[in-house]
């Protein structure tokens, strides 16, 4: 069924109309699952370890399962897989390439742990690159919550909504623009006493990205850090689609080069990140973050009012 409803969207390379059919296929059995309340007595929701703030679940595995059943027909060129709930990476085959091996990133359930308190900020999504040239392939996010679904090829950009049990695909246009966007996105935990306030949104990951790209949000942020295998799929498809991305000096990553980096052995680097819309809601975020630091006791009550 996603193979076919890939074949709705305007993809050109392999990578991006695996990526694309990836997530469908993962939002189709996911959709359902999360829709269930038996979920949180079954043993699909059991935690099978991670961090104590945010569990990974049998759940998350469906990603897993469903690219190697899709890789076993070696559609792409072989190379590592990391899926966040594994906390390593591992070897895949795939078709006789004279290129570079291929990395694949998953997150298959973005926002987990938020379901059995009705929290609605699932999304699920897959990055491939080519670390070893320093070149992104594809990425594919779908949110959970509104059937959204974004692909991203070289130079294309793809926004979609999956309409008919996921069977069907309309192409949607969203408008890039200057206006003064100052909602934003951080996740509660990560919480730092950075802004006056709660954030317009909790949270930090793909749902987030999705309502960034399209406007919704201004900025995305993590004073904290976010651990690299979330940093690097959110921070590098984030400059794909055309965002502003950086630290909070405003200062680019090297994500390839964090990607290599993370191919060592117990490695646990974490980013403090910034995801805005435009280059102007970047800089109005990052001049407003300066001013509540160096002002805390002069803060304006106009974001709170």
């Amino acid at each position: 069924m996603a193979e076919k409803t890939v074949r709705g969207c305007d993809l050109e390379t392999v990578e991006g109309r695996f990526a694309a059919k990836q997530v469908i296929a993962t939002a189709c059995v996911l959709k359902t699952l999360i829709a269930r309340p038996v979920l949180f007595l079954a043993p699909i929701y059991r935690e099978t370890g991670g961090p104590e703030n945010n569990p990974h679940r049998v759940i998350d595995r469906v990603g897993q399962d469903l690219f190697l059943q899709l890789q076993s027909e070696r559609i792409l060129s072989g190379g590592s897989l990391y899926i966040e709930e594994n906390h390593r990476w591992v070897r895949f085959e795939g078709r006789k390439s004279e290129g570079s091996a291929v990395t694949v990133n998953i997150d298959t359930l973005d926002g987990t742990s938020g379901i059995n308190v009705g929290k609605r900020d699932q999304a699920s999504a897959i990055m491939i690159t080519d670390v070893e040239r320093n070149r992104f392939l594809a990425g594919s996010i779908v949110s959970l919550v509104d059937d959204a679904l974004l692909t991203i090829e070289p130079g294309r950009i793809g926004f979609y909504q999956l309409r008919e049990g996921y069977r069907k695909v309309d192409p949607q246009n969203v408008q890039r623009s200057r206006k003064d966007l100052s909602a934003i996105a951080t996740l509660g935990r990560h919480m730092t006493k950075v802004i006056p306030g709660p954030p317009d949104l909790d949270t930090f990951g793909g749902y987030g990205l999705h309502r960034v790209f399209t406007g919704s949000l201004g900025t995305m942020f993590d004073a904290k850090g976010q651990i690299w295998y979330e940093a690097v799929m959110w921070g590098l498809m984030g400059e794909q689609l055309g965002l502003s991305v950086s630290d909070f000096q405003n200062r680019p990553y090297d994500w390839y080069q964090i990607l290599r980096d993370s191919q060592q052995q117990d490695y646990r680097a974490s980013f403090p990140l910034v995801i805005s819309n435009n280059e102007f809601a970047h800089y109005q975020f990052l001049d407003q973050l300066e001013q509540w630091t160096n002002n805390p006791t002069n803060i304006s009550d106009e974001r709170l009012n």
